[in-house]
């Protein structure tokens, strides 16, 4: 029982500690000891002593008092602790930490949406290789099966399947990525909003309706991908829990201008015929921890939002009534002409399919459901191919016989040596070196720094037997 009471002691949120008449400590728990800054076990109750002198001067009389805490730091803490008697001779002291505790907690979540965060791309990279090898047999089925005939409806069906998993999971990392320092660049309210709202339907309860109205042109502004769909997802998220059964959110991007500019500026505005804030809420909407949520919210959500809003250069427009549902519209900057990201276009049924001389390839691969799928599609479309699982080997087949290879394909992410590590050696052995990179999940920084030194494509995983033919012809063209 003494086990499962220390347990409950250290999940709880509130730091604490219990101590006996003659300042002898029997116990603090875990989040006092991440405040102090020093390790909750073993339980160094000097350690304790030493982070927090004037703990062993407290009054042990029930009520409040201040107590300086210095905590490891230069300066020390002025805290109100509460002080409970808990038998004759056990007194239970909790420090009262606001913004400081808030703040280490911010961290320590942030610390944990990261690590999340790196899961996440840990579980889609492999997740992708496997929708690779489903997606690729499946298109080449396509090619070796009839045209026609009962096959064909399931074949499209598992093909459909494996791309709408793959954009799920596209989805999923676009809005995890782990950037802290996201470059502002030209971005497409639009396109932000429609894979960011694809995400969060799952997030609606089936009584409420997510409406999403998009302009018919490229809504451009200067902004970061990631932190603009972490706005939509916080404001969506506050619009769903303020509906009432059978509420409408409707998020909508276009042009326009805001109350304090005459400048056009691209807009997204999120609405909710919910149950709307009071006049004396909607003062303090944006104030960091103020929530009216209860235990279930943060107080965080808006004022991060205004954060990033303000980080783009942009402004908040906010409306609501009691009973009457909110508005919020952001408002960010235009991309200038030459900053616009520059649309390309390409006729495909131009490219060749085939092989016109049977060029020869290696891939190198560390999953082999992606090397098999590379391998028999490419043999397929007449290519002599060749497979490496690791870097290594592909250096070392490389080094041999260099001149053997019309094309490397390379995976970025290899136990071991790295996809950019091996293109960089194999660059080092033929300075004429011909690759495309392959990736379910990589950096993207990586894969364009490959491009500028010489990398002659990408393709993102999974993919067709047709979109690899057509990447490939480009490389060799």
């Amino acid at each position: 029982m003494e086990q499962f009471l220390i347990s409950a002691l250290n999940r709880a949120v509130e730091p604490l500690v219990i101590i006996r008449d003659d300042r002898t400590c029997l116990f603090f728990n875990r989040p006092l000891a991440a405040f102090l800054g020093i390790p909750a076990e073993p339980q160094d109750f000097a350690l304790l002593l030493a982070a927090w002198p004037t703990l062993s001067s407290i009054p042990l009389q029930r009520g409040e008092v201040e107590v300086l805490v210095k905590g490891g730091r230069a300066q020390a803490l002025p805290l109100r602790v509460k002080i409970e008697q808990l038998a004759p001779e056990v007194w239970l002291i909790r420090p009262q930490i606001e913004t400081e505790l808030k703040t280490r907690s911010i961290d320590f979540h942030a610390e944990r949406l990261q690590t999340l965060g790196m899961l996440a791309g840990g579980v889609a990279h492999d997740f992708n290789n496997i929708l690779a090898g489903i997606l690729g047999h499946t298109t080449y089925l396509k090619t070796i099966l009839p045209s026609s005939g009962r096959h064909c409806d399931s074949l499209r069906a598992v093909e459909d399947g494996a791309k709408k998993a793959s954009t799920i999971i596209q989805q999923i990392l676009n809005f995890s990525r782990l950037d802290t320092v996201e470059k502002i660049a030209a971005c497409d309210l639009g396109d932000i909003a429609q894979r960011t709202c694809t995400l969060l339907r799952g997030a609606i309860p089936p009584d409420f309706t997510l409406q999403v109205n998009l302009p018919l042109e490229p809504v451009q502004v200067l902004g970061g991908e990631a932190k603009i769909a972490q706005i939509l997802v916080n404001l969506v998220v506050n619009a769903r829990d303020a509906l009432l059964p059978g509420g409408v959110i409707t998020v909508t991007v276009a042009t326009g201008q805001s109350k304090n500019s005459e400048a056009e500026m691209g807009l997204i505005e999120v609405r909710d015929d919910g149950q709307g804030m009071s006049a004396q809420t909607l003062q303090r909407a944006f104030e960091p921890y103020f929530s009216t949520k209860k235990d279930s919210g943060t107080g965080l959500g808006l004022a991060t939002v205004h954060a990033i809003v303000e980080q783009f250069a942009g402004s908040i427009d906010v409306s609501s009534k009691v009973q009457a549902g909110t508005t919020f519209t952001i408002f960010l900057p235009l991309a200038d002409a030459d900053e616009k990201a520059p649309v390309h276009t390409l006729n495909d049924e131009s490219i060749p399919v085939r092989s016109r001389r049977g060029e020869r390839i290696l891939i190198v691969d560390d999953e082999s459901p992606v090397r098999n799928v590379l391998s028999l599609s490419l043999e397929h479309l007449g290519y002599e191919v060749e497979i490496s699982s690791s870097g290594m080997e592909a250096l070392e087949r490389y080094e041999k016989n260099s001149e053997r290879f019309d094309l490397v394909i390379l995976d970025m992410l290899m136990p071991n040596l790295s996809g950019e590590e091996v293109f960089f050696l194999l660059k080092e052995i033929d300075p004429d070196l011909r690759a495309l990179i392959i990736s379910g999940y990589s950096s993207e920084e990586a894969v364009q720094h490959i491009l500028d030194q010489g990398g002659r494509g990408f393709i993102q995983k999974p993919f067709t037997i047709s979109e690899l033919s057509r990447k490939v012809r480009l490389c060799l063209t």
